[in-house]
């Protein structure tokens, strides 16, 4: 098995983070060298309940561009794996990198060896993914920020915010996806089929588990097929499950989803004549401004008529009907 070092290439981008946190590249000063293992002793990655690595891998089209650019280029990044029974290695890092050699009949694969517990390994191959992948489905990206959290906190305590900082996303996209870890499998995926709106489905997360697997098998009905939600309809769903304290049902979604959609109430239309509102604007506005004035006024007036009392706010609105 040769070995190259290639510590001044400086290729530990992603998993620098964990190496800095744990002390990985302070204790062993061959933490950077690559080594060309064989494909054969390259096993899949599981977790410790046997499951596989969260993220889906490359379809055809980009596979085969990755076998390509193999043939062309080489590995242009090692993969990382760890030691495991019997000699072989466990790939954290590069799944669709060593299906590509294989396809191209190599032999043999640059890899970074990383002897690190399963905690440090799952949050290497989560952050791996997390940083090199252009596209991620919205389920990739909470299964990913769920594994994250979950092992940070056994290992360093640390929050939402401390994964916030170390991958750039913002707090409040990290705790939508969190939230979306929640939904059964069905409605996660009917959000990376875009039928659910992401932040509808931060709605549904606070569903029982019940409903949302009545909820999930109803919308993948074939009469269903065409039923989207967003986020109005989410939350009038949360509501009736609140109001109703009731189990859902087939029946009992028919009705919900009778209910009209956010789009077909912004889509009616609401006329009123400039003549009647143009005294009290300021002159030389464009209908944008005036769309905008007459919003901001409405606001002003609801605010106000929430700090009065009913009887007051009633007759007020009487009064000025009436004009």
């Amino acid at each position: 098995m040769a070995s190259i070092n290639i510590a001044r290439q400086n290729i530990q981008t992603p998993q620098k983070a964990y190496d800095d946190m744990f002390g990985i590249s302070t204790k062993d000063p061959h933490a950077n060298v690559v080594v060309e293992i064989e494909i054969d002793k390259l096993i899949p990655y599981t977790d410790q309940d046997g499951s596989s690595q969260p993220f889906k891998l490359y379809g055809e089209n980009d596979l085969n561009n990755l076998i390509e650019s193999i043939k062309n280029n080489g590995v242009l990044e090692p993969i990382i794996v760890r030691p495991i029974a019997d000699g072989n290695y466990q790939i954290i890092a590069g799944h669709n990198r060593t299906n590509a050699c294989k396809l191209a009949k190599l032999t043999t694969v640059p890899s970074i060896v990383k002897d690190v517990d399963d905690d440090v390994a799952t949050l290497i191959m989560v952050d791996t993914n997390l940083n090199q992948r252009q596209k991620l489905l919205p389920s990739e990206k909470a299964t990913a920020y769920k594994i994250q959290k979950e092992c940070l906190s056994k290992i360093s305590n640390s929050s939402t915010n401390e994964i916030s900082k170390m991958t750039g996303e913002s707090l409040k996209s990290i705790q939508r996806y969190l939230s979306l870890s929640l939904l059964e499998n069905n409605l996660l995926k009917l959000v990376d089929d875009e039928r659910i709106q992401i932040v509808a489905g931060v709605e549904l997360s606070h569903l029982t588990e019940h409903n949302q697997e009545q909820l999930g098998m109803y919308m993948y009905l074939k009469d269903n097929s065409n039923i989207k939600i967003n986020l109005y309809k989410a939350k009038k769903i949360i509501a009736l499950e609140k109001e109703t304290d009731k189990n859902f049902n087939a029946e009992y979604l028919d009705k919900i989803f009778k209910l009209p959609s956010t789009n077909e109430k912004e889509n009616e239309k609401f006329e009123i004549k400039f003549s009647k509102v143009k005294e009290f604007l300021p002159s030389e506005m464009s209908p944008q401004e005036v769309e905008a004035y007459i919003l901001n006024a409405l606001d002003f007036f609801s605010k106000i008529n929430k700090t009065r009392p009913a009887n007051a706010t009633a007759n007020t609105t009487m009064e000025e009907s009436d004009v």
